[in-house]
């Protein structure tokens, strides 16, 4: 009995973790992008139609990350919130401002710098990109 009730407690918070759109993020615009593969050097980039992302989603195999690119800073901030990031350390390169975050709603992460990471935000001259757990391909 008691292990019935632990699976069904853990299915309720895995539940509640997990964004209800079966998408990390909860993205505004036109497209959203996902990284399919093993790793960054075998990664394929499949952008698609926001209204298409749900359902490509659940029709791809060997899924390791996904992202979308906005320009509106409030939905930024609100998803690092929702997703309950804690900024691990940010980087300059060039006019790109680089923020690492460990979110503890995403379960896959990479390390880098000895630092759990699995949200990577890009501020390009004011065109963020959000992904997760990293960003494969240009921003």
């Amino acid at each position: 009995m008691l292990k019935k009730l632990c699976v069904l407690i853990c299915i309720v918070l895995l539940i509640k973790v997990f964004p209800q759109s079966g998408l990390i993020f909860m993205a505004k615009g036109e497209s959203y992008t996902f990284y399919v593969g093993q790793n960054s050097s075998n990664c394929q980039i499949i952008t698609v139609g926001l209204t298409e992302a749900k359902a490509c989603k659940k029709n791809l195999k060997n899924l390791c990350g996904e992202s979308f690119q906005t320009a509106d800073k409030q939905l930024v901030d609100s998803e690092i919130l929702r997703l309950d990031c804690t900024l691990c350390f940010s980087e300059v390169i060039g006019d790109i401002l680089t923020s690492y975050y460990y979110s503890p709603k995403i379960f896959n992460y990479e390390t880098i710098n000895g630092y759990k990471v699995n949200v990577q935000v890009a501020n390009n001259l004011g065109l963020y990109t959000l992904a997760s757990p990293l960003i494969w391909g240009s921003f």
